[in-house]
Order: structure tokens, then sequence, then C-alpha cells
């Protein structure tokens, strides 16, 4: 119910092995969203009883170094299941496990009873598993102890060494997202469509524009509108993000144009004149909403009103960054840094 977003990811299934334990990382993408979270993993096999780790701390290594100490993990589930070969079965974490953009952690799913046929996974086949809009799940290792953790094998090491690596989760994750409310200080963050949205609406500021609608509303609107749209759920932005992601190769064309970049920057002179005005007039504004909110304070409200105020503060701050910072804001081609 925290997230904004649900999704699900599943991996290849060739069913190359069975045994009691697999150790994985997974690596979020750089995107603006607060968190993500995982709630679910599905797995199949003779299953029993099965328990669901995550490394306890953010490193670009995961699990790696730390897949035989249970001090470096935090326990998510743990629950005996009944075999399920041909079927997913879900595994709904107690505690979710978060992760922050651009953040790696380590899973480690793994069965304690004995024998070879507890759970499913692949031989890896790439260097990535899998990878969605959001989320890689990258290759690990498998583990043959009934013990989890353990540097020792079952039946005295018959099978040999109780990690095997190069190989992959098979099974699915389901997970939610947490995306970012538009303030100033988090404007470079969105998607360049939104950013285009954003430089419309508060060019509506100016005084030329008092033929729009948007003109005759408070800057206390404007900035509670801006807050308050689910920008991801428009229509294009998943291509947007994509392509934040996966910018695209320059053309000839724009190798050709490099060399007019300077004359870019003079054009964009005018533009950059008006976002630091603008950026200077949202800092005055937020400093005259902090005032009058304090006298405010004392008073009962509308509920309406109490929910501006709550949005304009928010973002009250990152108006006065972004002023010091030269107002950087990007739309139609026009940007300006200080």
């Amino acid at each position: 119910e925290n997230v904004d977003q649900e999704v699900e990811a599943e991996t290849q299934d060739h069913m190359d092995h069975t045994f009691t334990g697999i150790m994985w990382n997974v690596r979020a993408h750089d995107l603006p969203f607060e968190y993500m979270e995982i709630t679910a993993v599905w797995l199949r096999g003779n299953l029993g009883p099965i328990s669901i780790w995550s490394t306890n701390s953010s490193t670009p290594e995961g699990y790696h170094g730390k897949h035989e100490d249970e001090s470096e993990w935090e326990k998510h589930y743990e629950r005996i299941h009944d075999p399920s070969f041909s079927q997913l079965t879900e595994m709904k974490l107690k505690t979710p496990i978060r992760l922050a953009p651009k953040e790696t952690k380590g899973l480690y799913a793994h069965s304690a009873c004995r024998g070879d046929e507890q759970i499913v996974y692949d031989n890896q086949r790439h260097h990535v598993s899998l990878s969605d809009m959001h989320l890689d799940i990258l290759p690990g290792q498998a583990h043959l102890s009934d013990v989890p953790f353990s540097s020792h094998g079952q039946f005295q090491g018959w099978w040999g060494p109780p990690w095997r690596d190069r190989r992959e989760f098979v099974g699915r994750l389901s997970y939610g997202i947490r995306w970012l409310r538009w303030n100033p200080n988090v404007h470079e963050q969105m998607p360049p469509l939104f950013r285009s949205l954003v430089w419309s609406v508060v060019m509506s500021r100016h005084k030329r524009a008092n033929q729009s609608l948007l003109y005759w509303l408070t800057d206390d609107h404007i900035l509670y509108i801006l807050n308050s749209i689910d920008w991801w759920d428009a229509p294009h932005v998943q291509e947007d993000l994509d392509r934040l992601l996966h910018p695209p190769l320059p053309s000839v064309t724009a190798q050709m144009t490099a060399a007019g970049a300077a004359a870019g920057k003079v054009v964009s002179a005018k533009s950059k004149s008006v976002f630091k005005r603008l950026a200077a007039s949202m800092t005055n504004w937020a400093r005259r909403r902090r005032n009058e909110a304090e006298i405010e304070a004392s008073d009962a409200g509308s509920p309406a009103s109490s929910a501006v105020s709550s949005a304009v503060n928010g973002a009250s701050g990152g108006a006065a960054a972004s002023a010091e910072n030269g107002a950087s804001f990007t739309g139609n081609g026009a940007s300006s840094n200080a």
C-alpha cells in the first residue's frame, strides 16, 4: 500500500539443476523513485522448509564475500511448503527487501531439507539473467548444503564442494515501486517528457501568458498540482524512462552539429535569464509561505488549505536549492546551469 506501481519479473526456466539453495544479486536501475520493495519470491521444486534472506548492507558486490557469514544477512521469510515441481510457489516476505536507485543486494533462497531436489535453478547463460525496466537479476551460485550458509556439503561432502558458481535463479520476483513526486530539487531526475510539461506549466506564470487559464492560479496551486501528478502513468513515459537508461548513440547529424553547442548556449541565454528570475521569485514566495504558515499554524484551517500548505512547504526547500544552484531546469531544448 506504500507503493505506486506493482510489477512482476519472471526469469527463464530450463530446469538445468535442483538442490537446496540459490544465492544471487538484484540491482536496481538509476530511475527517479524513492525506493523499490521486493515483496515476494516465487520458487518451485520439492521445497520443504524454505527461508529467504537478503544482505543487510548494500555494496556493489552484493552477496560476494558474504555467502558463509550469516551475520551479514537478514531473514525475511521462513515456512514449510509442500512439493511443487510444475508450478511456482509464492513466498510472501514478512518484511519487504528495500532497494534505493542503483543499489545492489544479495538474495538467498534455501531449503533445510536433505536431498538434491528442493529448489530448481539454471546454469548461467548470460551476464544478466533478467533485465526489465526497473531492475536486473544477476547470476549467482548454488548451495548444496541443507544448513544455511554452511561451508560443508551434505553427507560428508559426497557431492563435492558446497557452492557451485555460474548458476542462475529460476522463479519470479514480485516488487513495488514508490516513485518520486515532483519538487524543484528533483526536477532534473524526472523524465524529459515530464520536464517539458513542467516547463510549460511554470511558464504560465509569465505576464505574457495572461490568456492561459493557469495564469490565474496562485503559485501555491501550481506547485501543488505539479507535486500531485502521477507522472509515471502518463502515455509514453515508460519509453522516456527507457531512453534515460539506454540513451541512443550519437547520430552522424548530431556529431556534425556538436560544434554548434556554444551557439546553442547563446541562443538559450534568454531562457536561462527567465529561469533565474523565476527561481528567485519561487524562493521569495517560499519564504513568504513559511512566514504565513507560522502565523496560520494556530488557526484550524480547512482541509483543502492544509493539504496545499503541506505540499507547498515540502517544495519550498527545493525551490531555494534550485535558485542557489542557478535554476537548473530543462524544457523545449533550453537549459541553464550556474
